[in-house]
């Protein structure tokens, strides 16, 4: 399993374990699901092949499946070869096979011949589509590696990226587990039912399908009025200054499995802000030399007040791209508040702040209340406006029986 970041931020999954299930029992199929989440990653997506199977496609990073999103791009097609030149010098190679991901590699040049010897075997006819300067070419030019005409059926050359033109398709965004197990595909159907599969359907906490916005319904609300190097937006420009919303939900949940190991101690309390994690400790029989001999083994700090304990931990992480667009704040504000509500299952789950107001720019803060959640979830929940210019400026968190409750301030900037 690989991860290609393209330069906005937006995580694509490349190789990744996939396995066709046979539709059956809904406690056989969930406990096949679980014990393959073991092994190959906590993060799935199920997909209807077929009526009688399901394919399970598993990582264990969070992110969106490149390979199927480019066969949507191009149309689905049956027999398709995609190749790239990434940044780093690697090139991308994206192989559909009778509809089927068959290759979905990134590799040094030099590979490239080998990695499409069973496409060679295969004497199928492929439409080839190739981006930037790689070594694969469909006619003979000294030093690359020629296709033999006969599997090509279209071959196109283009000097632009397409990494960089593919949507953040929701339907190919790999879920936790918890989420995952929620689909569908693993719910309990009626006796006549149970060997026929309903249309593919996509859900996150039973609410997307019908409430998530497109791209295309988001951008709708991008004012392209000027650029945030204005002096009149310099507060907007600032207050962007600041990681992207998943990166900092997944640093969390890292933290978080740190310290629940504390030895002898128990971790009652997380608190977020001001670009560092304080947490709070119950002692189950731990001493504090222990601790603090354990605290300075992961160089955290740890200071006690009375009887307070805490542990302070710096987040490490670096700012997002600079922002080029302007949103119009009141419509970007209305529309999080129905989005997260919804997202929250709780009509109230979102309140909102009083407008602030510094030159042209202007930001409103959202209180989410969260309950019973996962370190998952609020992963997930970040990818809602990981591309907006929305800040995480606080989180405490309580810790229940494995799972969070508590409260998230965001920002949401805008004009």
């Amino acid at each position: 399993m690989a991860t290609v970041i393209r330069k906005d931020g937006l995580h694509f999954i490349i190789q990744a374990y996939r396995e066709v299930l046979p539709i059956r029992k809904k406690s056989l199929m969930v406990r096949d699901v679980k014990q393959l989440t073991e092994q190959n990653g906590q993060f799935l997506r199920l997909f209807k092949k077929g009526e009688k199977n399901l394919e399970a496609v598993f990582s264990k990073e969070p992110g969106f499946l490149l390979a199927e999103i480019i066969r949507e791009h191009f149309g689905h097609p049956e027999n398709l070869l995609v190749c790239e030149a990434l940044p780093d010098g690697k090139i991308l190679l994206v192989l559909i096979r009778d509809g089927m991901v068959h290759l979905d590699v990134a590799v040094t040049p030099e590979r490239v011949p080998s990695e499409l010897t069973s496409m060679i075997a295969s004497q199928k006819k492929y439409k080839v589509f190739v981006y930037g300067n790689t070594p694969l070419t469909g006619q003979m030019v000294e030093g690359k590696f020629q296709l033999p005409a006969q599997l090509i059926e279209i071959f196109q050359q283009f000097n632009d990226s397409l990494l960089n033109q593919l949507p953040a398709s929701i339907q190919f965004q790999l879920l936790p587990l918890p989420i995952a197990l929620k689909s569908d595909y693993l719910k309990s159907m009626p006796r006549a039912l149970y060997f026929s599969l309903c249309a593919i359907v996509i859900i996150l906490l039973g609410w997307w399908i019908f409430h998530t916005p497109t791209e295309k319904t988001r951008v709708e609300y991008v004012m392209h009025r000027a650029t945030t190097s204005m002096p009149t937006y310099q507060a907007y420009d600032q207050a962007l200054e600041t990681p992207y919303p998943v990166d900092q939900m997944k640093e969390m949940g890292t933290v978080l499995s740190e310290l629940a190991i504390a030895p002898g101690w128990v971790l009652s309390q997380l608190n977020f802000s001001n670009n560092r994690y304080t947490a709070h400790f119950t002692s189950q029989g731990g001493d504090l030399e222990t601790l603090e001999s354990w605290a300075e083994s992961h160089r955290f700090t740890m200071a006690t007040a009375s009887s307070n304990l805490t542990i302070t931990i710096p987040s490490k992480l670096s700012a997002r791209v600079k922002p080029t667009k302007i949103y119009s704040l009141d419509k970007l504000v209305s529309f999080l508040v129905d989005d997260l509500n919804n997202f929250l299952e709780n009509s109230n789950g979102v309140s909102v702040g009083e407008k602030q107001t510094e030159g042209r720019a202007s930001s409103v803060e959202l209180k989410l209340n969260l309950s019973s959640v996962s370190p998952e979830f609020l992963v997930v929940l970040a990818t809602e406006v990981n591309q907006l210019p929305v800040v995480i400026t606080s989180v405490n968190l309580s810790m229940g029986d494995e799972l969070l409750n508590g409260t998230m301030i965001m920002t949401v900037w805008g004009d």
